[in-house]
């Protein structure tokens, strides 16, 4: 992904088997049938706030060969839906009201009391105005928003074990960051990890996390270049530290804009 710009496909050896500019932005998820869910967005020049431009995201859907079958507006079907007012929450100093960074598809999981899973439906996160929510591409409406004590938010998706997790980004105890673990649709938190009174968790952008086999997470503390493996109870299992810097006295630290475990199943 070339963020904002569009989405290459690449095969083993990275040679190109379709590109698209389609300015793709932040995720972008494959199928199991090779359709590619993706977040775009169409810039609108001097229709946003005090004139700016602004940014519509969406959520497009390709076809196997990179060809664009359908897309979706967040911003509209936000408009349309008895959560329109999460946008009084968007900064009035951007035209990117949502900044929309996460989509997960909910096609795949089982079926619960919510009535949220099911074909077509995608659990999205959007930034700038510290909401998930889910949208069903069928019939291009939001089914469901939430807000809560997370802030800045990143990461939002649905576990192996059934639980919402979240990489919030500045809820934190002073602004610091944490990985929570919820009901999905309740949001009351089952768990969460915010590192140490001497060390905790800051990733003030990016930041992501991946429930493991056996129940430990990894989770990548982006802009500090870090990445650690993490127990149910806390304990840090491994640590990576990125050892690229820049700057004239090395003191840019090269960020991991996310760290994923393969499955021991993958043959390259």
């Amino acid at each position: 992904m070339y963020d904002g710009e569009g989405l290459v496909h690449l095969d083993a050896r990275s040679r190109v088997v379709w590109a698209t500019a389609n300015r793709a932005h932040h995720e972008a998820r494959w199928r199991p049938d090779g359709r590619v869910l993706v977040l775009t967005r169409v810039i609108h020049a001097g229709e946003g706030p005090q004139g700016r431009s602004l940014y519509e995201d969406f959520v497009a859907e390709l076809a196997p060969d990179g060809r664009e079958l359908r897309r979706v507006s967040v911003l509209e079907a936000l408009k349309g839906s008895r959560w329109a007012a999460l946008l009084g929450r968007a900064p009035p100093d951007t035209g990117d009201l949502l900044h929309t960074n996460a989509l997960y598809p909910l096609d795949e999981m089982p079926p619960d009391s919510s009535g949220l899973m099911g074909p077509g439906r995608v659990l999205l996160s959007m930034r700038h105005i510290g909401a998930l929510a889910v949208l069903d591409l069928d019939r291009k409406e939001l089914l469901w928003a939430s807000v809560g004590s997370w802030q800045k938010q990143h990461d939002a998706e649905l576990t192996p074990t059934g639980a919402m997790m979240l990489f919030d980004n500045r809820g934190g105890v002073r602004g610091t960051s944490r990985v929570l673990m919820m009901d999905p649709w309740t949001m009351r938190i089952r768990w969460m990890y915010a590192g140490t009174a001497e060390r905790p968790l800051l990733s003030e952008v990016l930041g992501s996390s991946q429930e493991l086999p056996g129940g430990n997470l990894l989770i990548t503390e982006s802009t500090r270049g870090r990445a650690i493996e993490v127990t149910p109870d806390g304990d840090v299992v491994w640590e990576f530290r990125n050892p690229e810097r820049a700057g004239p006295n090395r003191e840019y630290i090269a960020a991991i804009f996310e760290m994923v475990r393969f499955p021991k199943s993958l043959r390259w």
